[in-house]
């Protein structure tokens, strides 16, 4: 179970940008020779912590019913 309060969106978006991603406004960019462990690195992400990303990047997110 992932713990919401330890969560950093900041913090993820920067091993994104680590693993060989990038992010522009509210896109996350995957380049091709990337693709595969930047996937991973997103269906890794609880939904909260997809949400929080997400925020963080300036979409506005409806919690989910």
């Amino acid at each position: 179970m992932h713990n919401p309060e330890q969560f950093n969106a900041a913090q993820w978006l920067a091993h994104w940008t680590e693993a060989g991603g990038g992010w522009v406004g509210r896109s996350l960019l995957l380049p091709p020779q990337h693709r595969r462990a930047l996937r991973c690195m997103v269906d890794d992400l609880a939904p909260d912590e997809l949400r929080a990303v997400a925020e963080h990047m300036g979409v506005n997110v409806e919690p989910a019913e």
